[in-house]
């Protein structure tokens, strides 16, 4: 039973794991940029509807929780108290966010609509509360990427975070499928299709 027990959590743990890995190292001072475009497929394929879900809640909040603490290092030295505080608030944005997803899987919403959806919400959350803290965003790992970034003059740092979300929800969904056995049926080749466009515009403008 304890086995069993543990296998579940790793199940759960090391996907979260590696997206908070990959969202660490997009940003400066590494900035592995092209990561930003699948960080988050672990975290969507973690979200399952089969995942207990006080189990993900309880997961996703302690590594987000280690995710930030980690991050806002440079507090440290300027307020531990506010560190502290900041980062436990921020920490409860993803097992907000893993919740929905899942909820999003049960109800079988479009998985590169959905993430793109309440990843952009999550980013606009962190900051909502606390001294309007939006840092750290996926659109944010793309400075360098100068022709991605120029749809920043018509939608913000929220439509390139979304276009970037939109890509892992939909590779999420294309690994989702190809365990199903589905993955060549018409509906996960027309939201691919959808994405790529998406994708090739924001490329053609900048």
């Amino acid at each position: 039973m304890k086995k069993l027990w543990m296998k579940n959590i790793l199940l759960i743990a090391l996907p979260l794991v590696a997206t908070a890995a990959m969202l660490t190292v997009i940003q400066p001072p590494i900035s592995w940029a092209s990561l930003a475009w699948v960080a988050f497929v672990p975290f969507i394929i973690a979200c399952s509807p089969d995942t207990k879900p006080r189990r993900l809640i309880l997961v996703s909040y302690f590594i987000s929780l280690f995710y930030w603490l980690g991050n806002l290092y440079w507090l440290v030295p300027v307020t531990i108290a506010g560190w502290i505080v900041f980062c436990l608030y921020t920490a409860l944005l993803w097992p907000i966010l893993a919740m929905l997803l899942r909820y999003c899987r049960a109800k079988k919403v479009p998985l590169f609509l959905a993430s793109a959806v309440l990843i952009v919400a999550i980013e606009r959350m962190q900051g909502f509360f606390l001294g309007r803290f939006f840092w750290r965003f996926l659109a944010h790992s793309q400075y360098q990427n100068i022709t991605i970034i120029q749809i920043a003059d018509i939608f913000g740092t929220a439509g390139l975070s979304f276009l970037i979300a939109m890509v892992n929800g939909m590779l999420a969904e294309l690994i989702i499928a190809a365990r199903q056995k589905r993955l060549f049926k018409i509906a996960p080749l027309l939201k691919t299709a959808l994405v790529c466009l998406a994708v090739a515009a924001a490329i053609m403008y900048g």
